[in-house]
């Protein structure tokens, strides 16, 4: 559990207790997360899929079996859990920007050599 000076780290695996202090700082990792996440309701269901949004009542999910939205209130909510690999992590905009500078270097390279040849 993270200390008042600690910000926990919301990647795949981690697990989110509606008792949690962070507990909405996690719904907004939540709801950036590009992965799956899973829903554990109190009594005892479940639910796994993209949360799409959150207000102070509910959230909002897209399940992973069905297109047709579902919100669950958070009075209900036990746990949620980010399940699935974030499809974007790694893949920052300075990732990005680092790597098509390396392509128009390698690009800018071959041109010279081919024109000197």
């Amino acid at each position: 559990m993270a200390n008042a000076f600690e910000k926990r780290e919301f990647v795949q695996g981690v697990s989110l207790r509606v008792s949690d202090a962070d507990f909405y700082d996690g719904l907004r990792a939540v709801v950036d997360y590009r992965g799956d996440c899973k829903i554990l309701l109190k009594d005892g269901s479940e639910a796994e899929g993209y949360i799409f949004n959150f207000t102070k009542l509910c959230v909002d999910l897209i399940p992973v079996d069905s297109e047709q939205r579902k919100s669950f209130l958070i009075s209900n909510i036990a746990e949620i859990i980010f399940s699935g690999a974030d499809a974007a992590a790694g893949k920052s905009w300075e990732d990005w920007m680092k790597r098509k500078a390396a392509q128009k270097s390698h690009q800018a390279a071959s041109s010279d050599a081919a024109s000197h040849a």
